[in-house]
């Protein structure tokens, strides 16, 4: 009997105790940020499993639409499409050996790398669809074309400023983005290595160095343009 008393008290003990760690834990400052980044990871994991990912940067309503509404980053384990060998790209820029990534592609299995793929605009989070590549002494630098091919648009872009389209002979599309100036137009030809703007900076990425944001796809998929890129 004394035991069954025992055990009781142990229960009636417990209730408390686990209502009491609750509550220190709803008080603590890190708890619902941290709630809200699970929350974030899981819908955002979704969203770019099912394809809303995809480049974030086409198209101006795209664009808006596609940033998750969370308040916190997260990160997803969904890996980007693969490159392929042989699609004949180079650098957009004229010396990779001065130049350094600000920010990178999200995907991948990495978490803490996706989270730093996360851009905030407007209490809205981006997940980046391609590479920012910036000169080491953060000075404006020419942007080359890196593959061949037919320029499909030209235009101002609200969240990346000024871009250009290029649909390459290899069946990749081509965005260089957050440029000072363009020097192509719609419906040129382009060779790799011509000159099509210079780099600059965008309204969704306004607090990084005068750099260029560059992002391919193919066949409606993002792909990671490191994976494409010869050796700096």
């Amino acid at each position: 009997m004394a035991d069954q008393l025992n055990k009781s008290d142990g229960k009636q003990q417990k209730a408390p105790f686990v209502r009491n760690t609750w509550q220190r834990l709803r008080s603590t400052k890190w708890f619902f940020p941290t709630a809200y980044l699970v929350i974030a990871l899981v819908v955002l994991g979704g969203l770019w499993a099912a394809g809303v990912g995809h480049s974030i940067m086409g198209g101006t309503s795209s664009r808006e639409q596609k940033g998750a509404q969370v308040s916190v980053p997260a990160s997803t384990s969904t890996a980007p499409k693969s490159a392929t060998s042989g699609e004949g790209v180079t650098w957009p820029v004229a010396d990779p050996s001065h130049m350094q990534t600000v920010i990178g592609f999200f995907g991948g299995e990495d978490p803490a790398q996706q989270q730093t793929a996360l851009i905030q605009y407007a209490n809205t989070f981006y997940p980046h669809a391609g590479i920012d590549l910036a000169r080491q002494d953060k000075q404006p630098f020419d942007v080359m074309a890196a593959a061949a091919g037919k320029v499909t648009k030209v235009n101002y872009d609200p969240l990346l400023g000024n871009e250009v389209v290029i649909q390459t002979q290899t069946g990749l599309q081509m965005t260089y983005a957050s440029l000072a100036t363009t020097a192509v137009s719609a419906g040129q030809s382009i060779s790799a290595g011509q000159k099509i703007g210079t780099s600059g900076r965008a309204p969704l990425e306004s607090s990084e160095p005068v750099h260029l944001h560059f992002e391919v796809s193919k066949d409606g998929a993002p792909i990671d343009p490191t994976t494409l890129l010869p050796p700096a």
